[in-house]
């Protein structure tokens, strides 16, 4: 689009004007495609083009040509490039907080509290997370994601630095609950999904699960490399403080400029009498339960899983001190390895050829009935099945899920109103986060009573759910179609004009209706 004031173009052969661009997220590279002209002959019509398709197929033929004349269509490189300030305080945080994962229990030691305190700092931690996400998320929403960035990366210097200090459980359980709630998860997927257009933002949106991996990786290390807490607490405070600074010289995608031309188009529609679009909306598509039901059960298996697979190794095996510290990190290195192999190959083939809805559902199913076979692979007389399959098949699982589940959220939410983007998905987060925080200690306690029964009962539980959520995305179908339709519909046309810009017009639209 030629966005050049004075200028008349066409977008998909029906004229938009200038004002219409100025107050719409067009300018940013997101077509409101629920409010965009449907290519039908009563659009046509009342757009001016002529009612016979010989006349709108001419008339379209002749206008196309200037719109891709001036059309500015993204790469995916380019909206990878942008998307990278939203990626960077994602890094840092994940990092922080496994630094931090392998250093509770040295920190406990050294001031001589008790071994059940771990537990207790770590559902802080945890807690602080769940709570914190979606109320930047909507800060993001409200004040842009710069801001909301900002106060994650700046909140992570000053918490973090207070946690180097702390000398009772108490104070560092309540340091942590607030410097977790400086997470940057809501305000860096809200960055991301600004900075990219519906064409690319799949693959957009999977570069967060190699940005968790390298950080757990990276922060990882530094724990065990520096085997301080004070050190390690440090190390990610200085970190935060570097990223938050270099934040303050970047762009952000969308300005407050079109942040507050949405809110007046807002208020001007409550003025006419018009709905407005509101979190409520959001709540009842489809797309967003069955995401959030997906991210819910994600937060069971990491939870469980994560937990079990150590307390196994000690209680089954007998591997304690720097041997079970050793064998747990290979489970996560190799764990962590087959989510990679697995999203390249597996993942891409759900992409490529399954609906994103029964996609976002096939993991966790999975998931959940590897989860069930580790209660028999615990009992054999080596490690190495438990230790190469529990991890690795439900950490490989949940990515394969979460992915295209908060594809799902983001294609639901846009079609209502995209500034509702990072307070909705941090809602989503909030119930994943909150299974993440208690599984720990409810799959301990199940585990206590029957081994067996911990992996048996929450595998097929999350196995069930992901049935469940599998036959309300066939019986929804249609719904959750009509929200996929607009990013069909763009993509197609986008690619259509980037193959070819002096291509009719008419092939344009056939391909789009067919598409549709």
């Amino acid at each position: 689009l030629d966005r050049k004031p004075g200028t008349t173009r066409f977008l998909l052969g029906l004229p938009v004007t200038e004002s219409t661009l100025a107050s719409s997220p067009c300018a940013t590279g997101h077509p409101p495609m629920s409010s965009m002209p449907a290519i039908s002959h009563d659009a046509d019509a009342a757009a001016g083009v002529g009612n016979s398709p010989e006349q709108k197929h001419e008339e379209q033929d002749a206008a196309l040509p200037t719109a891709a004349a001036g059309a500015e269509q993204t790469t995916l490189t380019q909206e990878i490039i942008r998307s990278l300030p939203g990626l960077l305080p994602i890094f840092v945080d994940v990092v922080g907080v496994s630094v931090i994962l392998p250093l509770v229990a040295v920190y406990v030691d050294e001031i001589g509290a008790r071994v059940e305190d771990v537990g207790t700092i770590l559902t802080a931690n945890f807690l602080g997370q769940m709570l914190g996400t979606p109320l930047l998320g909507g800060f993001a929403d409200r004040f842009g994601p710069k801001r909301a960035l900002l106060v994650s990366m700046f909140g992570n210097a000053i918490f973090f630095s207070l946690s180097a200090f702390m000398t009772n459980v108490p104070a560092l359980s309540a340091v942590r609950f607030f410097g977790a709630m400086c997470n940057a998860i809501g305000g860096g997927q809200k960055w991301i999904i600004d900075a990219s257009t519906p064409l690319h933002r799949e693959s957009v949106m999977s570069l967060l699960v190699l940005t968790f991996l390298v950080a757990f990786l990276a922060g990882a290390g530094i724990g065990a490399a520096t085997g301080s807490w004070l050190i390690g607490c440090m190390i990610t405070a200085v970190a935060s403080a570097i990223a938050g600074v270099v934040l303050v010289f970047l762009k952000e995608p969308r300005t407050d400029a079109h942040r507050a031309q949405a809110r007046a188009d807002n208020e001007a529609a409550k003025g006419r009498g018009e709905a407005v679009a509101t979190m409520k909306d959001g709540f009842k598509s489809p797309g967003w339960w069955l995401s959030t039901a997906v991210a819910l059960v994600g937060g069971i298996l990491f939870g469980t899983t994560s937990t079990l697979n150590g307390v196994v190794l000690l209680d089954q095996y007998g591997l304690t001190g720097a041997n079970g510290a050793l064998y747990n990190g290979i489970s996560y290195y190799v764990a962590i390895g087959a989510v990679v192999v697995t999203q390249l190959t597996v993942g891409r083939l759900i992409s490529a050829y399954l609906p994103l809805e029964t996609g976002m559902t096939l993991g966790v199913i999975f998931g959940g009935i590897m989860l069930a076979v580790c209660g028999f692979l615990y009992e054999l007389d080596s490690f190495w099945p438990f230790l190469i399959c529990a991890m690795p098949t439900t950490f490989s699982s949940i990515v394969l899920s979460l992915v295209p589940a908060d594809v799902a959220l983001s294609a639901a939410i846009e079609v209502i109103s995209p500034d509702l983007t990072g307070g909705m998905m941090g809602i989503q987060k909030l119930f994943h986060f909150s299974m993440v925080a208690f599984m720990p200690v409810i799959s301990v306690q199940v585990y206590v009573r029957s081994p067996k029964a911990a992996f048996l009962v929450i595998g097929l539980i999350v196995a069930a759910i992901g049935v469940v959520c599998n036959i309300v995305a066939v019986i929804k179908r249609k719904e959750l179609a009509a929200n996929r339709e607009p990013k069909i519909t763009h993509s197609v046309a986008a690619k259509a004009v980037v193959a070819d810009p002096d291509a009719s017009a008419a092939g344009t639209t056939r391909a789009v209706e067919e598409a549709a």
